[in-house]
């Protein structure tokens, strides 16, 4: 989009009402990365807008209705946190890194301990799904959580960010993957999986949450509490990292 000329509000609602008819991909629309506000005298965020009319449409009830995908299994046996020299994939290096930070015996604080990245949703190769950035597990709590990462210099709204994560949520076969890694304790059912988004703390994501702890994207607010999915910053330094829940 060119900064240079905003759209109108009625141009965001038109775009959000079609990307409706499609839920599934609905994260992937370019229009939820429009930054910046309309060109109406009311100035209003795009994301506002669009968390708005998502929120109108009971956006977390027709998510809910996406069928899972079927997997035989998750557990990917190549998946050792070797990070490859040639590799340019900024964000599954990130991951890596998380990953081999806890299997140092490392806790990310309320996530707990990684235990495995870059976990794949699709069934057959015409699945239209990506793959979960990160898993994590909370021992204290029992909490099993599907993280969506993003690097410090990506660029997305955190609305993107939310969309993709109650997606993937909504795709995975929970069952399947609580059964398909044998570290996990037994017993563990389906509801103690939750969703979560860690972006870097001073990353372009940090402005819109210190934005809506302020009260200026109360719908947005609205929107990611709907949908249950909880925001964690990340801190590194010296090849060391830290999470902090974010409390809006």
């Amino acid at each position: 989009m060119n900064e240079k000329t905003p759209y109108t509000k009625e141009r965001v609602i038109c775009e959000t009402e079609g990307a409706m008819q499609n839920i599934g991909q609905l994260y992937q629309k370019p229009f939820i990365n429009w930054k910046g506000k309309t060109r109406d005298d009311e100035l209003l965020y795009y994301t506002e807008i669009i968390a708005e009319v998502l929120l109108e449409l009971d956006i977390s009830q027709k998510l809910s209705l996406l069928p899972a995908i079927k997997r035989e299994g998750y557990f990917v046996e190549t998946h050792d946190g070797k990070i490859e020299r040639q590799t340019h994939r900024k964000e599954e290096i990130l991951a890596k890194k998380l990953f081999n930070y806890s299997r140092a015996g490392n806790s990310l604080g309320e996530l707990g301990y990684v235990f495995d990245y870059q976990v794949p949703l699709k069934g057959i190769r015409d699945d239209k799904a990506g793959k979960i950035d990160l898993v994590s597990f909370n021992r204290n709590k029992g909490i099993i959580w599907l993280i969506e990462l993003k690097r410090r210099d990506n660029r997305e709204t955190l609305l993107r960010c939310a969309l993709e994560v109650a997606t993937y949520y909504q795709l995975l076969d929970k069952r399947t993957f609580i059964e398909s890694y044998r570290d996990l304790p037994a017993g563990l059912e389906t509801d103690c999986i939750q969703k979560a988004v860690l972006v870097f703390k001073c990353g372009s994501q940090h402005v819109e949450i210190k934005e809506m702890q302020e009260k200026k994207r109360p719908n947005l607010k609205k929107l990611i509490d709907s949908l249950n999915i909880t925001i964690f910053l990340l801190k590194e330094s010296d090849s060391e990292f830290a999470v902090e829940k974010v409390q809006l």
